[in-house]
Parts: C-alpha cells; structure tokens; sequence
C-alpha cells in the first residue's frame, strides 16, 4: 500500500487500481450520528475526489471521512451537487 498527501488528507493505492481519498476529521460526533459528517463535508469531498481524478486520470473507488471520534465512514457514491 501506498499512501501519499493529497487533496483531503490523504490517498492511498491498495491495489494497483484502487484509489481511496481518505479525509481526517476532528469534529466531535456522537456514535450514531454520523450522517452529520457526511452531510457537512460532501460536497468538500466531491470537489477533493474531482480534483484527484483529474490529476491522477483515473478513478477514485472509495472515499472515506475518517472520525478521530468514530472511526472510518465510508461515503457511498456522490449525488451531483
């Protein structure tokens, strides 16, 4: 695995095809309330995974809001804003 700074916090390539934006918050969330992390940085992530797939010309196939709170939620698809 290789992971490298980027757009978000991070990127990293699991697998020689897949690509997961990784993006560090720090905001406190009770358990079972993650829908107000992803609610509030969709749209940021959105922009994030564009500007990677430009630059990389390939596909982001996960993106994660990673919680020092939670843990990892993993985004499902973007819904075009």
């Amino acid at each position: 695995m290789k992971t490298y700074p980027a757009a978000g916090d991070s990127y990293q390539e699991m697998v020689p095809e897949d690509i997961i934006l990784v993006d560090y918050k720090t905001d406190y969330v009770e358990k079972g309330e993650e829908q107000k992390l992803t609610d509030k940085y969709q749209k940021q992530l959105m922009l994030y995974k564009e500007a990677l797939e430009k630059a990389l010309n390939r596909k982001v196939d996960k993106t994660i809001i990673y919680s020092t709170y939670l843990g990892e939620i993993e985004l499902a698809d973007f819904v075009e804003i």
